[in-house]
């Protein structure tokens, strides 16, 4: 929150910021919803995810390709691309990671992130050099890319734990 204080300034009518932790919200907010910022912050301060529109792992390109044509998703996704700053988590290739335990991918697939990522960011898997490791998968990811997260004006990574360090360094 200190960051928008410092960097953003009231005067100011309007800024965006695209959001994404733990590999699911998206919020957008504005100067007028000032508090939305703060309330977002203290919560992924917490552990707890945002709300919003859900990156999803679609079973087929096809279903995916589909999804993408939806005018009210085609927005929101517009909407995250056109922002200036993100905040955004990493998340762990582990077993436990709640990507495998909601249960996106089959034992194939799970396998083969598991052996070539060292974590994700809005469901992107990347290696220790921060490329992208399942790119049939990626093709299936509705979301903000990775790429598009590297061309943000402000990029802010929220994450901790020992699980996660080298998604942490990989993303950096």
């Amino acid at each position: 929150y200190k960051i928008f204080q410092q960097n953003i300034s009231r005067k100011q009518t309007h800024y965006q910021t695209y959001c994404h932790s733990y590999s699911c919200p998206a919020v957008l907010w504005d100067d007028k919803q000032h508090k939305c910022a703060y309330r977002t912050y203290s919560q992924l301060e917490n552990g707890q995810p945002a709300g919003g529109l859900p990156v999803v792992l679609f079973s087929s390109l096809q279903v995916k390709q589909m999804v993408d044509q939806d005018r009210h998703i085609k927005r929101v996704l517009e909407m995250g691309r056109q922002a200036n700053i993100a905040i955004f988590s990493a998340g762990t290739v582990r077993p436990d990671a709640l990507f495998f335990r909601l249960d996106y991918t089959d034992e194939d697939e799970k396998a083969m992130i598991q052996q070539s990522a060292v974590g994700d960011i809005c469901s992107r898997f990347f290696n220790s050099e921060g490329n992208i490791c399942t790119p049939k998968l990626d093709a299936r990811t509705v979301g903000i890319t990775l790429e598009e997260l590297r061309k943000k004006e402000h990029s802010i990574l929220v994450a901790g734990g020992a699980g996660k360090v080298e998604a942490i360094r990989a993303a950096n």
